[in-house]
C-alpha cells in the first residue's frame, strides 16, 4: 500500500513480535493475533530440493527459508502500530523513513498466505523508502478478461494507484516470494502452495509493464526447470 510521511507520532506501548520488530498494544487483539500468525508463518517456512530462483536470491539474499524472510522483514519493519484513520480497504502502510508500519483491521480478514505476502510487500517499502505505486490502466483485466480488484474490498482498481511498472518493486517482491513458496516450500501443505500460486498470479497482474512481466515469468520458469 502507499506509504505516508507522518510527523510527531506518539510512542505506543509495545510487545515483542515473532521477528525483531515490536507490536503495539493499541492494535486491536484480533488484528494483533493475525499479525503474529503472519510473522510466525514466515519464520516457520522451510525450503525444499528445488533451488530458489535468481530473483529470489537477488531480492531476499538467501534460500527459501524462515530465516531469509524474517531477516528481510526485519530490515524494513521495526515497529507495528495501529492505524487510526484508514481509507476504505487499506490493509497496511509504511511511514517513510521510520521503520513503522500501520496495520488495519482489514489485515485480519486476509488468509494466512496473503498476510505473509503483505508483510513482504510492506518490508520492501520500509527498507527501500520507495512508497509510491503507479496508476493502474483504465482497462485493467486479468487473463480471462475479468476486472482486477482490490484484495481487501473486491472493488475494481482500474485507474487507482495500486500498480508497479518495474520488475523489482513491491509487487514483484510479492510475486517472487509467492512463486518460490508455491514451488519450493517443503513444510507447506498442498493447500498453502496452491493459495501461494493464486496470490502470486494476482501480484503478477499488478506489474503492468509487459517487459517486466516477461522478466518475472522467466524467473519462475527457470526456477521450475
Amino acid at each position: 500500500m502507499k506509504g505516508f510521511l507522518v510527523v510527531g507520532l506518539l510512542t505506543a506501548a509495545v510487545i515483542p513480535a515473532g521477528a525483531a520488530g515490536s507490536i503495539s498494544h493499541k492494535i486491536p487483539p484480533g488484528t494483533r493475533a493475525a499479525l503474529q500468525e503472519g510473522l510466525d508463518f514466515l519464520e516457520a517456512i522451510k525450503g525444499g530440493p528445488v533451488p530458489e530462483s535468481a530473483l529470489h536470491r537477488r531480492f531476499f539474499g538467501g534460500p527459501v527459508s524462515g530465516g531469509t524472510y524474517v531477516a528481510f522483514v526485519d530490515r524494513g519493519l521495526k515497529e507495528y502500530i495501529e492505524f487510526d484513520d484508514p481509507r476504505p480497504g487499506e490493509i497496511a502502510a509504511v511511514y517513510w523513513g521510520s521503520g513503522k508500519v500501520s496495520i488495519t483491521s482489514s489485515f485480519e480478514k486476509l488468509e494466512l498466505v496473503k498476510r505473509a505476502a503483505v508483510l513482504i510487500h510492506e518490508a520492501y517499502h520500509g527498507q527501500e523508502d520507495d512508497m509510491e505505486h503507479v496508476r493502474c490502466p483504465k482497462h485493467f483485466v486479468d487473463d480471462e478478461g475479468r476486472p482486477i480488484v482490490s484484495d481487501a474490498t473486491g472493488e475494481p482498481i482500474a485507474e487507482k494507484y495500486a500498480c508497479d511498472e518495474d520488475a523489482d518493486k513491491a509487487y514483484a517482491h510479492g510475486y517472487v516470494f509467492l512463486m518460490n513458496l508455491a514451488m519450493n516450500c517443503s513444510n507447506c501443505s498442498e493447500e498453502v502452495r496452491s493459495r501461494a500460486l493464486y496470490w502470486a498470479k494476482r501480484s503478477y497482474h499488478r506489474v503492468i509493464n509487459e517487459d517486466a512481466r516477461r522478466f518475472l515469468k522467466q524467473d519462475s520458469a527457470d526456477e521450475g526447470r
